[in-house]
């Protein structure tokens, strides 16, 4: 294990280290403090509920167990409480996310959603009325039981899967999913999910992209990255909470808070076979999934969880504790395809009773197979010597002559310098309509500044009416893919290079427009990760000259500009300088995880020109602690 210096013992991470203290508070039910701390007097009240006992307290609130007098029940009544000493930003971020939960948890019915009843102010605080769940959390569950019932773990998985799908097909992401904000009903077993205080919402505004929300031993690599999240950051803390459930121990806490950090970046935890041998091998699996560190791997949604539950089984055969599919595992066998090898192709032509046969390898054309056998059946057959006069000879010769020149003058005039009368009528159209007036040659030129000048409407305007002029089909192509680049759509620029490869004239167009294409590309790749189809296409684009540009790209600091440059190299086999790419991820990269990652990679690779740049990192410190120990590691790797 790396040794990282401890700057927050064990308890303070897995007690003290939520940003939202008072989001704490509501689990701790079954612990309720004696009403001598806290004076309850008899006008008390929020809103029409009257408290009746303190069930928990903290740094910045109070959660009490009150009387609804109208209705005749129990609630639970969360209070906002702030030291004075708090900050007025901090105070408002506070109350935000105080409101933003009542928003979230008013909007979601579920039985395994703790229910709002009501809110409001009482002397200026805000107050949230939730359902009294009369049980405990699922934390004070494990610390009572480290080894759950194998039973009860599938029941609880699947009470709050089924919440979170509840929550995400709302747009909600909890972001904060943990054994503490997870209570255990004590007549019905149901688990409940609560504390909706740091959820990322179409409505919010409290949480915004790249704050770090959550608790530490239970955030996804996204959330400590501070990148965006989805419903896949909720599955990864759940993922956690099933691990511990099986296991008893957390796969991802450990001395200090860096190292915990770290070890959730890179995804290292016991496998839980080794830990609990009567667990299944399709249990292993499914949390494996569930805690990839890329969340591209990891289970998608909350229905693919519940159906991954559903066809899994808890222990190993002969254990108690089925999933809810029972011990029947249904196994799905691939079909086998059979490669069939196909044999030589034979071409055969009957001339006056005569077959001839020509037998042609198969790795041979389709191209070539037809030339040959055009040969082959011209070849045999019978062809009679003509004489002719000189005279004749010379006027054949002569008609031939004209007969070419004259199809040859029509064919570039109809091809290159007419337009037929659709086509003006395309050009008057769009003169009408939109106020583009010229030729077709003057409107490529304007549809160009259009273009540069980040008018994108008007020149796709053009483009697309000059697609419907042939002669002008190929050019208008390309310009509209460099408009779908520029509009971030790679789908669509993919597809205007397809159609204009088709066309006739389509590399002279594109090699016109190679600097405006290149400038559209490179602020394509800049933005994020290129899917397969994208990288076909520009691999295609390397043929008309732009290799060069690829090549300045990958010592270029923008992170996925440099990435989808390497990889496009790599496609058309191309050598890159690794050592200088992770030289860049590691001193510029925004993720952490990047930063981590290239470290490693240094230390593998062992290349010394890596040294200034890892004692640069290293020397961060706390600044940036859990890379700067990376960076050391690497280090004393090379220096070996």
């Amino acid at each position: 294990m790396v040794d990282i210096p401890q700057i927050l013992s064990e308890s303070d991470l897995l007690e003290n280290t939520t940003i939202g203290y008072c989001n704490q508070l509501l689990v701790k039910t079954m612990q309720p403090e004696t009403p001598s701390e806290e004076n309850i007097t008899d006008d008390m009240r929020f809103g029409r509920y009257v408290p009746l006992k303190l069930l928990g307290k903290g740094a910045m609130g109070r959660v009490y167990l009150s009387l609804d007098p109208v209705l005749q029940r129990s609630v639970a009544v969360k209070v906002i409480s702030l030291d004075d000493n708090i900050d007025s930003e901090s105070r408002k971020s506070f109350i935000d996310r105080f409101t933003l939960e009542a928003r979230a948890s008013a909007q979601l019915n579920h039985q395994s959603i703790v229910t709002v009843f009501d809110a409001g102010e009482q002397d200026g605080f805000p107050w949230i009325a939730f359902e009294f769940v009369d049980g405990e959390s699922l934390e004070d569950l494990l610390k009572r039981e480290p080894l759950i019932d194998l039973e009860r773990v599938r029941s609880i998985l699947y009470d709050i899967g089924s919440a979170l799908k509840v929550a995400h097909n709302a747009k909600i992401v909890h972001r904060d999913v943990k054994p503490a904000n997870i209570l255990i009903e004590k007549k019905t077993g149901i688990a409940k999910l609560s504390d909706f205080g740091v959820i990322k919402a179409p409505f919010s505004m409290a949480t915004q992209e790249g704050m770090t929300l959550g608790s530490p031993g239970y955030m996804s690599p996204e959330q400590i990255d501070g990148t965006g999240v989805d419903c896949r950051s909720d599955l990864f803390s759940l993922g956690i909470i099933f691990y511990q459930m099986i296991t008893g121990v957390h796969p991802f806490i450990r001395e200090t808070l860096q190292q915990t950090l770290y070890a959730t970046l890179m995804g290292e935890y016991t496998p839980i076979r080794q830990l609990r041998n009567d667990s299944s091998s399709d249990t292993e699996k499914l949390v494996a999934k569930m805690l990839k560190v890329s969340r591209d791997e990891r289970v998608g949604s909350t229905e693919e969880f519940l159906d991954l539950l559903a066809k899994c089984t808890i222990g190993s055969p002969g254990t108690k504790g089925f999933f809810k599919s029972g011990s029947v595992i249904v196994k799905t066998f691939q079909p086998v395809i059979d490669i069939i090898k196909k044999n030589d192709s034979i071409i055969t032509s009957t001339v006056r009773n005569k077959t001839v046969k020509l037998v042609v390898d198969k790795s041979t054309t389709t191209v070539k197979k037809a030339f040959t056998a055009a040969f082959v059946v011209l070849k045999s057959v019978p062809v009679r010597n003509i004489a002719y006069s000189r005279r004749v000879q010379r006027l054949i010769g002569a008609l031939v002559l004209i007969i070419l020149v004259v199809s040859s003058g029509y064919y570039l005039y109809d091809n290159y310098f007419s337009l037929h009368k659709k086509d003006t009528a395309v050009l008057r159209e769009l003169a009408a309509r939109d106020g583009h007036k010229g030729t077709p040659s003057q409107l490529i030129t304007k549809c160009r500044t259009l273009i540069e000048r980040n008018e994108l409407n008007d020149a796709q305007e053009i483009a697309e009416a000059l697609i419907r002029i042939k002669r002008y089909a190929a050019h208008a192509h390309v310009l509209n893919s460099i408009i779908e680049l520029k509009d971030k759509d790679g789908n669509d620029a993919v597809r205007e290079i397809d159609e204009g490869k088709k066309l006739r004239g389509f590399r002279r167009a594109f090699g016109k427009e190679r600097e405006l294409y290149k400038s559209a590309l490179r602020d394509y790749l800049i933005n994020e990760e290129i899917d397969r189809k994208m990288v076909d296409c520009i691999v295609y684009s390397l043929h008309m000259g732009h290799e060069n540009c690829f090549r300045v790209w990958v010592d270029d600091k923008a992170y996925w500009l440099r990435w989808n440059s390497v990889n496009i190299l790599q496609e058309v086999g191309q050598k890159v300088d690794m050592v200088n790419v992770y030289i860049l991820d590691l001193k510029y990269a925004g993720s952490m995880r990047v930063r981590i990652r290239a470290a490693n990679k240094l230390a593998e690779i062992k290349d010394k020109r890596a040294i200034n740049a890892l004692e640069e990192v290293a020397r961060r410190g706390f600044s940036d602690p859990i890379v700067s120990v990376a960076a050391q590691s690497a280090l004393d790797e090379i220096r070996k």
